[in-house]
């Protein structure tokens, strides 16, 4: 006996549903699985930022410049050889003497080589040279440019504070000296705001705090709370 149409009907709708029924777990799933990389990523620098503090008494500069001023080199470089031994290889094939985009640097860099702990996987627009990661620089920050803060200095006044935060579709290269400026952002999370601290994750962006804790900061937190936990200083 043949299949009758009635039947294949059925089959379909059947699958229809179970497709409807399973596709949001999936998604579910995925976003979870996202987040929980994502969450691994900051808590992996933020381990290397107290390595490097551990070693220097201070977090690394937001950059390095050169004799005219000219950002060179940016805090995600410095911090490589306290990522792994594969991120130190590529530290040392690095020329510190040459800025970020010369060509002796861009040869030694490419998409297979880039540190995995540098991009959120939830970002769909990332491609495989930029970064997810960024930190907020300027007065009263960790970071001040070519010079940041210690321990000492935020915990004297401060509770632990925001070192690194998420910014979704950057554009900017990991290896790239440019983050987001104080004076420019809007304090908001998710925003819509270009150069704003954002992720494509639902309800708010991951951040890695001073002592190397990583929470979750909700899109309702308002602008006072978020600006008191990027500052340190007083504007002095």
């Amino acid at each position: 006996m043949g299949i009758t149409s009635g039947a294949v009907l059925a089959a379909v709708v059947l699958l229809v549903a179970i497709i409807a029924i399973v596709a949001p777990v999936m998604t579910a799933a995925r976003s979870r699985a996202s987040m929980g990389q994502c969450n691994d990523n900051l808590a992996r620098i933020g381990a290397a930022m107290l390595a490097y503090h551990n070693s220097y008494g201070e977090f690394p500069p937001a950059y390095v410049a050169d004799a005219n001023g000219r950002p060179m080199h940016s805090w995600r470089v410095l911090l490589l050889p306290f990522l792994g031994p594969q991120e130190l290889a590529l530290y040392e094939s690095y020329d510190l003497s040459q800025p970020w985009d010369s060509p002796q640097n861009l040869n030694v860099l490419s998409a297979a080589n880039a540190p995995s702990a540098y991009q959120c996987p939830a970002d769909p627009n990332l491609t495989g040279l930029e970064t997810s990661y960024r930190v907020v620089v300027g007065r009263g920050m960790v970071f001040q440019g070519t010079s940041s803060a210690s321990l000492d200095e935020i915990e004297a006044t401060d509770p632990p504070a925001v070192l690194v935060v998420e910014v979704r579709s950057t554009g900017v290269l990991w290896f790239e000296p440019a983050d987001l400026k104080f004076d420019r952002i809007g304090y908001g999370i998710n925003a819509d705001r270009p150069d704003d601290i954002s992720s494509h994750h639902p309800g708010g962006v991951h951040a890695v705090f001073s002592d190397g804790s990583v929470s979750f900061l909700d899109n309702s937190l308002s602008q006072e709370e978020l600006r008191a936990m990027l500052s340190v200083r007083d504007g002095s």
